[in-house]
């Protein structure tokens, strides 16, 4: 009878790209747009937080009187 083992099998081929993507990480082509990328989701978040601090300091009633005396 034959244990099988709970480590799953790695292949060439996988560690190959593995390796390419370690190597390609740390370029800075690479490191210059995951800059980019947590730039962009901290000013999203920036953007989420202060949407919500003007719904709480205005409410949505304020809110629906602003946008009708904007568009008139």
């Amino acid at each position: 009878m034959r244990v099988e083992s709970c480590r799953p099998r790695i292949r060439a081929g996988d560690l190959a790209a593995g390796e390419w993507l370690c190597a390609l990480a740390f370029t800075d082509e690479v490191d210059h747009l995951i800059k980019l990328f947590l730039l962009v989701v901290e000013v999203q978040g920036l953007h989420a937080a202060l949407e919500v601090g003007r719904r709480e300091a205005f409410g949505p009633e304020n809110e629906l009187a602003r946008y009708s005396l904007t568009d008139t």
